[in-house]
């Protein structure tokens, strides 16, 4: 009785239950990376080509995300945040925040309001572009599968983008026209390299070593015999 009595007070007291905590603690605050807020966001790309005027920040980059990707977009009257495209490798997701944004979808136009959620699927079913045609500026959050190559198809300039879409950004990250494409043998040169007499020789020693018949036998262990009396 009197040990039990001992180990509650000890833990209360800062005893081994309390160190047990403080390392749990560490554990968790050590796995945090950074940490991003909606209401001060830190927009890292600004695209400013023409009818493309727009800010993002990348959130799911700047606090450490591997998988995931979010990005904030604030996107000013008359302006698109991209072109219409669909993704082979990524899954999309936006929920608009303030502001009237048009959805152009592969079904044609719609009006997005506040509050709205839209999803992208993989493919050309999930083509999109999002466009503000209204007189204030809009924001949305954009939430996509990360942290994998994809390649991005733009029907409207027949362009494709291939990303290589390292968490950290970086990578291979390059545009083609369509019409440039090539065969799988493009440039590549045949082989000059010709058998030699030494090449041969080693093949048909191989050959030979694998020939039914030719396999090394393992030596028998014969037992002493025993003599006659």
């Amino acid at each position: 009785m009197g040990r039990e009595t001992n180990r509650g007070p000890q833990r209360a007291n800062g005893g081994p239950g309390h160190r047990h905590t403080e390392r749990a603690v560490h554990r968790i605050s050590s796995t945090i990376l950074a940490v991003a807020n909606l209401n001060d966001p830190e927009f890292d790309e600004h695209r400013e080509h023409p009818g493309f005027h727009c800010r993002r920040a990348r959130l799911g980059r700047q606090v450490g995300a591997q998988r995931l990707g979010l990005s904030l977009w604030e996107i000013p009257p008359g302006q698109a945040a991209y072109p219409y495209h669909y993704h082979l490798g990524e899954e999309e997701l936006i929920v608009i925040l303030s502001g009237q944004l048009s959805l152009r979808g592969s079904q044609g136009w719609r009006e997005l309001q506040e509050g709205e959620i839209v999803s992208f699927p993989v493919g050309e079913a999930g083509a999109h572009q999002i466009v503000n045609r209204s007189d204030e500026p809009a924001r949305m959050l954009a939430f996509s599968t990360s942290g994998a190559p994809d390649v991005v198809i733009r029907p409207q300039s027949g362009t494709i983008g291939v990303f290589e879409r390292r968490p950290e950004g970086g990578g291979l990250y390059s545009h083609f026209r369509a019409d440039d494409a090539v065969s799988y043998f493009e440039g590549e040169p045949p082989s000059q390299r010709r058998r030699t007499a030494l090449d041969e020789a080693g093949r048909r020693a191989h050959r030979l070593m694998l020939a039914p018949g030719r396999r090394r036998r393992s030596r028998r262990v014969r037992p002493p015999r025993r003599s006659r009396m």
